[in-house]
């Protein structure tokens, strides 16, 4: 196999999974993650207490774009901003009742969506892709650095 062919079905495989997340945005899939999902996701994944510039770097959102997305879950009673008592120029982020209810059925589908996924793969092959894609990581940061987009 040539690299260019891996390289080229790894790529099609992302695309399919980012359109598959955006169609679940625009409502018309049942499956995948909607904008505001991924937020409430990470808040979950990370933990309470993530600051707002923290959380726009974790899902990719400009801070503006992020605190009008945050600001209508605010609304919607999913997560709660609070004023770090250490630094007042600092809103820390967490999610209330209902934001921690949605969180666990994010976690739910996303463990299906990972499940359908990776069947029919063998551990040894797991292992192998693992290892794969960690060098090709660390051939990258090498050549491009870690913060290259």
């Amino acid at each position: 196999m040539k690299d260019t062919e891996l390289l080229t079905n790894w790529w099609n495989l992302r695309m399919k999974i980012g359109r598959l997340f955006h169609a679940k945005h625009q409502g018309t899939n049942s499956i995948g993650m909607r904008g505001r999902d991924r937020i409430i996701g990470m808040i979950n994944y990370r933990g309470a207490g993530l600051s707002q510039k923290e959380l726009a770097k974790l899902v990719h959102l400009r801070p503006g774009s992020l605190t009008d997305a945050l600001t209508n879950l605010e609304e919607e009673g999913y997560v709660n901003r609070e004023r770090d008592p250490k630094d007042r120029r600092i809103w820390r982020v967490s999610l209330t009742e209902k934001g921690e209810k949605r969180a666990r059925e994010i976690a739910a589908d996303h463990k299906v969506f990972v499940e359908h996924l990776m069947e029919g793969i063998s551990h040894a092959d797991k292992v192998a892709m693992n290892r794969a894609v960690l060098q090709m990581t660390k051939n990258f940061e090498h050549y491009y650095g870690k913060n290259a987009e």
